[in-house]
Formats: structure tokens, C-alpha cells, sequence
């Protein structure tokens, strides 16, 4: 079975483990005719200060508001994107980051059709007050 959403598909992959959060294991464009590169994001605010929320759900809300100010000015949307790529740098803040992004998922993807994720655990970030990045490709 597949299903679709805007330009996307999402289809069943058979033998492959169902995904673990909230993500889709194949997303397929069927008319790439534009694609953004959405470099990756931090949880830093347009004032470049870093958000006084600093745990792990606070830079994950911050970090999604970056994305979305970047969709926004390449004129797309959250269904755009097909592609996250996430960096943390804490195993221990996986839970914390699933959470946040399953509460923000709930609106942005409200049908359940999530893009394709990897996620890392990496040594560190460009500043160690950094506890996620995320990058995203978009189609259009």
C-alpha cells in the first residue's frame, strides 16, 4: 500500500523494520522540479543568542522554527520537505528530542506522512552549548 501527500509518496516497504519515531523509511518526489538544501540549524533566535530554553526539548522547538522561517522563504511548506537529516550529541537525549518532535509532528504532519530521517549521535557541534542540528531537502 502507498499513500500520498501533496507531490510525495510514502510506500510500504515490505521486509524493511516499520520505522521507530517519526519518520518514513522511502519518500519519493514525483516532480522534483525545485529542491532547497536547508543548511543545518541550530537553536539559536534571529538575534543570534542562543534560546533560553536550553534543554534538549527547547533547542528542538527552536531549531523547527528555524526550519520553518527557512521553508517559508524558499516558499514551502513542512509538506516540502522530504529529507531530515539530525545531529545530537547526547544518546541520552534521544527520549527528549523523540518528544518534542512528536509534539510538533502532530500539527506539521497531522495525515502521518513524515519524511525520511537519519538520525547521529556525534562527538560535538560547532559550539558545545549545541545539543541538536538539524538539516532538511525539500522538493517542490
Amino acid at each position: 500500500m502507498t499513500s500520498t501527500a501533496a507531490d510525495h509518496v510514502f510506500p510500504e516497504t515490505g521486509g524493511v523494520c516499520a520505522p521507530i519515531s517519526e519518520y518514513s523509511n522511502v519518500v519519493v518526489s514525483n516532480d522534483a522540479r525545485q529542491l532547497a538544501f536547508i543548511s543545518g540549524q541550530v537553536a539559536l533566535g534571529a538575534d543570534g543568542a542562543m534560546v533560553a530554553d536550553t534543554s534538549i526539548e527547547g533547542q528542538t522547538r527552536q531549531v523547527f522554527e528555524n526550519l520553518g522561517r527557512c521553508l517559508d522563504a524558499v516558499g514551502m511548506s513542512w509538506r516540502n520537505v522530504v529529507k531530515w537529516t539530525t545531529y545530537l550529541t547526547e544518546a541520552a537525549d534521544v527520549s527528549g528530542f523523540y518528544a518534542a518532535r512528536r509534539e510538533l509532528f502532530e500539527d506539521l504532519y497531522p495525515s502521518g506522512n513524515y519524511p525520511g530521517n537519519s538520525l547521529l549521535i556525534v562527538k560535538a557541534l560547532v559550539r558545545p552549548e549545541f545539543l541538536v542540528e538539524i538539516e532538511a531537502v525539500a522538493a517542490a
